[in-house]
C-alpha cells in the first residue's frame, strides 16, 4: 500500500513541476489480484489450515542470525504465492511486490548481495509453492503511562503445491516496539517482519544460500 501511495504522489509532484496536466495511471493491483483470488480456495485447503506447529526455527528481525533461510531451506520449489491464511486473502505485500518489484527493499538487497530473489508467481499457473501466513501480536512492553507495546510476528507454513503437502514451518518475529520511550501517546506496535520474510524465502529457494558448506569446503569469507 505504501508503495502505491508513493507512486501516485510522485506522479502528482512531477505534474506540478512540469506545469502540465497528468493523469495518475490506474492501480495495477486489482488486475494482478483477480486471477489469484479466483484460486483462493485451492490455496486454503482445510488440511493445511490447522494451527501452525511450534517450528524449530525462530527468526528474529531485531537480532538477525546465521540461518538466513529461517529453517526453510529446500522447501521452496518454483514460484510462490503468499496468502494471508487468517484474513483469507492474497497478501497485499505480495501484490505490491508484483506491481513494483524494483521498490521492494528486501528483494533489491538480496540481488545486491549476490543472491537470487524469490521468484513470485505472476499467474496462478506458475505457482509451485504456497506460503501461508498467520499474523500474531504479542505484548512486549508496558510504558510509564500504562500504554502497551506490541510485537507483530509471522507464523509461516510452506506448501508444495504440486505435492499438496506442508513441507516447512517457521516463525519470523517482528521488531520490538520502542522502549523505554515512545514517540506518541497510546499503544505502540513494532514493524512487521515483511522484509525478513522475503529474505528468508529467497534464501530458502537458493541452494547456494540455504545449504551449509560441506566438511571439505571452507565458508566463503
Amino acid at each position: 500500500m505504501a508503495t502505491r501511495l508513493l507512486v501516485a504522489l510522485a506522479a502528482v509532484v512531477l505534474a506540478g513541476c512540469s506545469g502540465s496536466q497528468f493523469t495518475v495511471p490506474p492501480d495495477p493491483i486489482p488486475s494482478l489480484a483477480a486471477p489469484f483470488q479466483a484460486q483462493l480456495s485451492e490455496y486454503l485447503d482445510p488440511e493445511w489450515l490447522g494451527p501452525p506447529n511450534e517450528p524449530t526455527a525462530v527468526c528474529f528481525a531485531d537480532l538477525g542470525g546465521d540461518d538466513k533461510a529461517c529453517g526453510l531451506g529446500g522447501s521452496i520449489t518454483g514460484s510462490v504465492v503468499i496468502v494471508e491464511a487468517d484474513t483469507r486473502q492474497i497478501a497485499p505485500g505480495f501484490l505490491d511486490a508484483l506491481a513494483y518489484p524494483d521498490s521492494v527493499v528486501a528483494l533489491v538487497d538480496v540481488k545486491r548481495d549476490g543472491g537470487t530473489p524469490i521468484s513470485l508467481a505472476t499467474t496462478p499457473s506458475e505457482v509451485g509453492t504456497v506460503v501461508l501466513l498467520w499474523t500474531t501480536t504479542t505484548e512486549a512492553a508496558t510504558y510509564t503511562d500504562g500504554a502497551k507495546g506490541y510485537r507483530t510476528d509471522y507464523r509461516v507454513k510452506i506448501v508444495d503445491f504440486d505435492k499438496q503437502a506442508v513441507v516447512g514451518e517457521a516463525r519470523v518475529a517482528g521488531y520490538s516496539p520502542p522502549y523505554p520511550a515512545k514517540f506518541s501517546e497510546g499503544d505502540w506496535t513494532g514493524s512487521a517482519p515483511w522484509d525478513e520474510l522475503l529474505t528468508a524465502l529467497s534464501c530458502a529457494a537458493d541452494p547456494a544460500c540455504s545449504s551449509p558448506p560441506s566438511p571439505t569446503q571452507s565458508p566463503t569469507p
